[in-house]
């Protein structure tokens, strides 16, 4: 399932937040099939770290194979003085445990 990712920087040009997916269908979260993300962006860097683990029993989450072949294949950053689409040329495997990768956003 490719997704676009919308980065809205604040005041110093940096951003950060959680994304948080499941099936949207079933209660399998329950069992810890979801995806949970922390998403920073700064200095024209974009951060995607893993965060799925259950913290109560350190149970990985995902047996799920639509949710483990997801992927963020765009990204939009927006200020109040600009707008940039980033089409990134091999998309970023957000269902992948332990997942932390940091990549440059060049104009």
């Amino acid at each position: 399932m490719p997704l676009t990712l919308k980065i809205f920087l604040d005041h110093n040009d940096t951003a950060s937040g959680n994304i948080y997916l499941d099936d949207g269908i079933s209660f399998d979260y329950e069992k810890g099939d979801y995806i949970y993300l922390k998403i920073t962006f700064a200095d024209g860097q974009l951060t995607i770290e893993d965060k799925s683990w259950s913290y109560q029993d350190q149970t990985p989450y995902s047996t799920n194979k639509s949710l483990f072949s997801t992927e963020v294949n765009n990204v939009i950053v927006s200020s109040i003085s600009f707008k940039k689409e980033y089409k990134l040329l091999e998309g970023i495997k957000i269902g992948e445990r332990g997942l932390k990768t940091t990549i440059k956003l060049n104009d």
